[in-house]
C-alpha cells in the first residue's frame, strides 16, 4: 500500500531544502596542525609518500653546495652561509676533519642537511605536499624556528630550542610536523648562532595526498539547525 506524503511534510521539507543545499555548498574546513611529537605525527598522518634520508644525494657530500640542489622533485637552498656563498652541506655522519660534535652523540644517523652559515635552508617542494615531519639538531646556542608556507601565505610554525653564546652545544633531538589541508609548497628551516654546521635536519617525510579534513564550525552549526527544525516541525505535526 502507498502511504500519501502529508502537506506538511512537504513545506517541511521545502524548508530545509535551502539549508540542506547551503550544507552541501559550503567548502570544507581549512585546517593545520603542528607538531613536536613524532609518535603523534605518524598517529595522524600515517605512512609517509616519501622519505629523505640524504644518504644518497647528487652533489659531493661534506663540502660546499653553492646554490642548493633538487632530488626527487624536493629543492633544498641554502640562504645563509660564508663569504663565497649561500650553501647547503650533506654531512656524511662519520668522524673526519670537518665533523661537527654536536652531532657526536648521534652518530647512527648516516647524513644530515645543514650549511655553514647561521643555518637557513629552504625546502621547496615540486608536487602538492599536505604534511611535511623531519628530525631536527639544536645546537643548544639559541632557538630553531622551522615556517610553512603556501606560496608566500604563513600557514604555520614551531620555535623550539633557546640557549645563549654561553651555553654549549647540545646537539639535541627533536622534531617538526606539520599537517595542513592546504598544499604546503616551502618549509623555511633557521636556526641562530650557527657558522659552524651544528645544527640540522634528517629524514624528511613527505605526504602527496590530502589528508582527512574536518567540516568547518559552521557547517556543523547549520546542520545540527536544521535537524533541530525538523525534529521541532515533526512534532508540532504529531
Amino acid at each position: 500500500m502507498t502511504r500519501a506524503i502529508r502537506p506538511g511534510a512537504v513545506r517541511i521539507g521545502r524548508a530545509l531544502a535551502p539549508a540542506a543545499l547551503a550544507l552541501l555548498a559550503l567548502p570544507a574546513q581549512a585546517t593545520a596542525q603542528t607538531f613536536t611529537s613524532k609518535g603523534a605525527f605518524l598517529g595522524a598522518a600515517g605512512t609517509a609518500s616519501y622519505t629523505e634520508s640524504f644518504t644518497t644525494v647528487p652533489v659531493a657530500k661534506n663540502s660546499v653546495i653553492c646554490g642548493g640542489f633538487t632530488q626527487h622533485q624536493i629543492t633544498y637552498t641554502g640562504l645563509n652561509g660564508n663569504a663565497s656563498c649561500n650553501n647547503v652541506y650533506v654531512y656524511n655522519m662519520a668522524p673526519g676533519p670537518n665533523w661537527a660534535s654536536p652531532f657526536s652523540a648521534l652518530a647512527t644517523i648516516p647524513s644530515v642537511l645543514t650549511s655553514d652559515g647561521n643555518e637557513f635552508i629552504r625546502i621547496s617542494f615540486g608536487q602538492a605536499t599536505y604534511a611535511v615531519g623531519f628530525d631536527a639538531y639544536l645546537n643548544g646556542l639559541g632557538p630553531l624556528d622551522v615556517r610553512f608556507y603556501n606560496g608566500a601565505t604563513l600557514l604555520g610554525s614551531i620555535s623550539q630550542g633557546g640557549g645563549s653564546l654561553t651555553a654549549p652545544q647540545s646537539g639535541a633531538l627533536v622534531f617538526d610536523g606539520f599537517i595542513s589541508s592546504t598544499a604546503i609548497t616551502t618549509v623555511e628551516f633557521q636556526a641562530v648562532f650557527g657558522g659552524v654546521k651544528n645544527t640540522g635536519l634528517d629524514d624528511l617525510m613527505v605526504y602527496d595526498q590530502p589528508l582527512s579534513s574536518v567540516p568547518e564550525p559552521s557547517s556543523l552549526a547549520l546542520l545540527a539547525s536544521g535537524l533541530a527544525g525538523l525534529a521541532v516541525a515533526t512534532r508540532r505535526r504529531r
